[in-house]
């Protein structure tokens, strides 16, 4: 029976630990990249902008852009609801994206691998573990995945 008063407590005990650790870990890992600087830095205005012009946009649940000094990859979430129109919502971003940006070409997604390998290669350029010609062959590679549609 006294064991069983113990057990809550210790619970909260091992959760407070364990998240005190994960926070100490989290922060050695932001110091670990600041020592990266060295790395040339990799210029994600394009990108950023793209992100927050479709964010506003209702038909959308989440965005992921990356550019070089060329390209731009944009690749969207939609809701399950409005996959039936999305063809449709795809033909009105995918214009809305390239008044905006008429000097990069613009290769824009809904395909979810498109999304995630976005999302990989987004975190990787945070934290600076990539040099410019990496990125630019890696958005190469990732405009091929999405032209080979089938």
């Amino acid at each position: 029976m006294k064991y069983m008063r113990l057990l809550p407590i210790l619970l909260i005990l091992v959760t407070i630990l364990g998240c005190q650790f994960e926070k100490n870990r989290s922060s050695n890992t932001n110091e670990h990249g600041a020592t990266n600087t060295a790395m040339e830095s990799i210029d994600q205005s394009s990108a950023t902008k793209a992100k927050h012009l479709l964010q506003k946009d209702s038909r959308i649940t989440s965005v992921q852009a990356v550019n070089d000094s060329k390209n731009l990859v944009v690749a969207v979430e939609v809701p399950h609801m409005q996959r039936f129109k999305l063809d449709a919502t795809k033909k009105k971003l995918n214009k809305k994206m390239k008044k905006q940006f008429p000097d990069k070409q613009l290769t824009f997604s809904t395909d979810k691998k498109i999304y995630m390998e976005l999302e990989q290669l987004s975190k990787q350029i945070q934290s600076q573990q990539l040099t410019k010609k990496s990125v630019e062959k890696r958005l190469k590679h990732i405009i091929g995945l999405s032209k080979e549609q089938t």
